[in-house]
């Protein structure tokens, strides 16, 4: 089982390390880590701070990208109210900068020796992250996540394996095995897979209390599955219990839609905590992954540290 950390090319990421890749090194050695998962923000990421460190990585993602994709200009309009606004989230004015876009992300991530790559398979515009009152049910996000996947399905070399992402906003929940099968079946790809979300899917019940509910929804699920659980070859470790807090935040109202805001709400329901509790090293006997990430959202290294601490000693790990 191959230990990583995610890690992000964006400014904040990289300045805990002094935008140097020995101190990203001396970190996973100090952690008895093997690599990192990284995401590469743009087409222009310089891969070499992070040169020989990257075993997968993690494609962009846009929440709203259906409207986009589908050409939906009136539901564009109330997202984002200018073409402007349009052109600076997505890169571009027509659906085809998408494909360029993960093109270019999967180039960068071939080129920095990724094993394998990452797939948010999900859609939510912004106010519906507020409402859960949402447009697209599951079946339209599976079926358009495969004709937008298969356009560069091409671009990915058989060695390396393309993994899908559940959420628990519509789309990939692994709630639902015959979606679960459609998706992998429809994908032009012969390596395929699904990276487990513990947070995201423990996400999906509002009723969990504890990391001990958690793990049992998160067997359960995967019991569920039957033989499609042989399909998980990662697993994005930490754990979420936002239910209160979704269940008091459903919001009639909505708030000001400020970017600021959403990324607020969202982190409040995804919490990317460190399991504390011996109970998480069922998920790992169960799936015995090839890939096992360490993803927390982390201010310092300090606080990195911890969280790593805590979820290794509660996995028996070296730490």
């Amino acid at each position: 089982m191959i230990e990583l950390i995610n890690l992000s090319d964006y400014v904040d990421s990289l300045a805990m390390f002094q935008h140097n890749r020995n101190n990203i090194a001396c970190f996973l050695q100090e952690h008895d880590l093997d690599g990192i998962e990284m995401m590469f923000c743009d087409d222009r990421a310089d891969p070499q701070i992070t040169s020989g460190l990257i075993r997968g990585c993690h494609l962009r993602f846009w929440p709203n990208w259906i409207d986009f994709w589908q050409g939906n200009s009136l539901e564009l309009k109330k997202e984002f109210k200018t073409g402007q606004a349009v052109n600076q989230y997505y890169g571009g004015l027509t659906p085809a900068v998408l494909i360029e876009n993960y093109r270019n992300n999967i180039r960068i991530a071939i080129d920095a020796g990724a094993e394998y790559l990452v797939f948010h398979v999900s859609q939510t515009r912004s106010a519906e992250t507020f409402t859960w009152q949402f447009s697209y049910s599951d079946e339209q996000v599976i079926d358009a996540t495969i004709e937008l996947v298969n356009m560069f399905a091409d671009d990915i070399p058989n060695h390396v394996a393309l993994l899908f992402e559940n959420l628990w906003w519509p789309g990939l929940t692994l709630l639902r095995p015959a979606l679960v099968e459609k998706l992998l079946c429809g994908i032009n790809h012969n390596n395929t897979g699904i990276m487990l979300d513990t947070g995201h899917l423990m996400n999906t019940n509002p009723q969990l209390n504890s990391q001990e509910d958690g793990v049992r929804y998160i067997l359960h699920t995967l019991a569920n599955l039957g033989e499609l659980s042989r399909r998980v070859q990662g697993i994005h470790l930490h754990y979420s219990l936002s239910g209160s807090f979704v269940n008091s935040h459903r919001y009639k109202q909505l708030p000001e839609l400020s970017f600021e805001a959403i990324m607020q709400h969202i982190m409040n329901i995804d919490q990317h905590l460190p399991f504390s509790e011996r109970c998480a090293q069922l998920i790992i006997d169960k799936v015995q992954p090839n890939y096992l990430v360490h993803e927390f959202v982390a201010n310092s290294l300090a606080q990195w540290s911890r969280c790593l601490g805590i979820q290794k000693q509660a996995l028996l790990l070296k730490e």
